[in-house]
Parts: structure tokens; sequence; C-alpha cells
């Protein structure tokens, strides 16, 4: 499967929803609540809750494809927080600040991204089908929610 087919088959409005949900983590940073709850424990927390959400938005809304929704999520939540700090930097600290000001970053934060959006399925072995002496799948209960994906995350 190519990656265009694969983009075509993604739940688009899932997608982005997810990656606006991620931005929480860094809001909480810019309104002074991570501060006010406690570091380094709110950040923690709000990555793990996060990630809780992505994982079950996935399994709940059956995606056919669950790596590379939760790939381009991340995707999305590196492009939403590189816009947000663009924003914002100019206003809060009076200079372009983050990942604009620096290539390196901006092409890690998409990394460190896609790999978090890649990592939420690799933490689930035991959801995914196994395969017959004969090299066919087994059915499973869990087939129909987390298939293979062919992205090699």
């Amino acid at each position: 499967m190519d990656v265009g087919r694969i983009a075509r088959s993604l739940s688009w409005p899932l997608v982005i929803s997810l990656g606006t949900f991620a931005l929480s983590r860094p809001l909480l940073s810019i309104t002074g609540l991570a501060d006010d709850w406690g570091r380094p424990a709110t950040p923690l927390v709000a990555t793990a809750v996060i990630t809780l959400v992505w994982v079950l938005a996935v399994v709940v809304t059956r995606q056919t494809q669950p790596v590379p929704t939760l790939v381009a999520a991340g995707l999305v939540y590196a492009a939403l927080s590189v816009a947000l700090s663009a924003i914002l930097s100019p206003i809060l600290e009076g200079e372009l600040q983050g990942p604009l000001t620096n290539p390196f970053a901006l092409v890690s934060v998409a990394v460190v991204n896609a790999t978090w959006g890649c990592r939420r399925r690799r933490h689930r072995p035991a959801l995914q089908p196994t395969l017959t002496e004969r090299g066919e799948r087994r059915m499973s209960k869990h087939d129909h929610v987390l298939p293979r994906a062919s992205l090699g995350c």
C-alpha cells in the first residue's frame, strides 16, 4: 500500500482532533498551570493522558489503519505546536523562538511526534493478529480493531 492510498484511507477529522487535543500539553505550560500544578508531574501526566486518549480513540473508532492514523496525528500536533510557537513566542517573549528559528529543531519536532504516534501501537503487541503455521492470519476478536498496518514503525 503506498503512502497516498494510506493517507486517503485515514479518518482526517479524527487525526486533526487528536493532534489538536495534544495541544493541551503545551497550553498547560503557556498558561502557567504546569507550574501551579507542579513540575515535572504535570507534563508527564498530561503526556500519559494524551497517549491514553489517542490509543482509546483509535480502538473505539475501530480504525483500519491505526498506526498511520497515530503517526498522522503526531505530525498534525507537530505542525500545530510549531505554528503556536511561531504565533505566541513573539507576543510572550518579544522575539521569535522555538523550532522555526532552527531547521534541525523543526525536523526533530516532526520526527519525535511522528514516532510518538507510531509508538502508541508498539506498546500493544498482544493486540496484533497472529499467523497460523501456513502463514494465514488467525482471526481473533482484536483483528477488526487493530489490523497490521503497512508502515514500518
